[in-house]
């Protein structure tokens, strides 16, 4: 281990999603679950359903490589070295991205068998939880900006990874 995770910000948000916390935080704050699964929705649509099945596969599979890709090392909330390989080798925060468009593949919320209001309800509990990864993600940057390696992986991402390649052809074209 080289560094613990100095904020408390980043301690709190990351504790948010494990038990005991999340028992309580999930289920009454930001219950995003609406009884109506991807599946039960795309009946009848069965080329859209294979498409739609594949994709989540797909993102649980980036999930699932990039928890892998840490290793022994796997650890939120302290530096135990900079992964640049596997997932990480195209974006940063892989997991965090294909688990949270998962999410919203998954239990698709804003399909609401009660109404209008509580698939608004549901997107908006779920683009909490997304919020929440996304402090985990800044404060976890943070934290290793203080190596040098992770700024040089930062500008390589920011150039050479999916996005910044997606934002680069997207302005110069533009």
């Amino acid at each position: 281990m080289r560094s613990p995770q100095p904020a408390a910000i980043g301690w709190i948000f990351a504790l948010f999603c494990y038990q005991p916390f999340w028992s309580v935080i999930g289920t009454q704050y930001l219950n995003y679950d609406n009884g109506v699964m991807w599946d039960q929705w795309l009946i009848g649509h069965e080329a859209l359903k294979v498409f739609w099945g594949l994709s989540i596969l797909t993102l649980i599979t980036i999930y699932t490589l990039s928890t892998i890709a840490f290793g022994l090392r796997f650890s939120n909330l302290t530096n135990r070295g900079i992964i640049t390989g596997g997932p990480y080798k195209w974006t940063k925060h892989p997991a965090y991205i294909s688990k949270n468009i998962a999410w919203w593949l998954i239990s698709i919320p804003f399909i609401s068998i009660q109404g209008f209001s509580e698939g608004v309800r549901h997107c908006a509990a779920l683009l909490l939880l997304n919020a929440v990864y996304f402090v985990r993600a800044k404060t976890e940057e943070k934290h290793l900006s203080e190596e040098r390696s992770y700024l040089d992986y930062s500008k390589y991402i920011q150039t050479h990874g999916l996005f910044g390649k997606l934002r680069n052809r997207l302005f110069l074209k533009a």
